[in-house]
């Protein structure tokens, strides 16, 4: 199975430590504002990341799958 895109919108900043264990965990994460976007292998590594923000006290406020990857083709909300 490939990897999907997702992006991941969140209320607040993530301090430094968490957004480098993110970046770490992702190896490719882009952050504009509150939007990151990366890829994951399947829901258990997409449940990892949002693990990863809720003990960086961050507040998921929308998870989407974006781009053409894993069927629907993004808006999967």
């Amino acid at each position: 199975m490939g990897r999907s895109s997702v992006e991941i919108r969140i209320r607040g900043r993530l301090d430094d430590d968490g957004l480098r264990r993110l970046q770490d965990a992702f190896g490719r994460l882009s952050i504009a504002q509150t939007v990151m976007v990366g890829d994951v292998a399947d829901q258990a590594e997409l449940q990892a990341a949002l693990a990863l923000l809720r003990d960086a006290g961050a507040q998921v406020v929308e998870v989407r799958r974006v781009g053409g990857h894993g069927g629907h083709g993004g808006g999967g909300r």
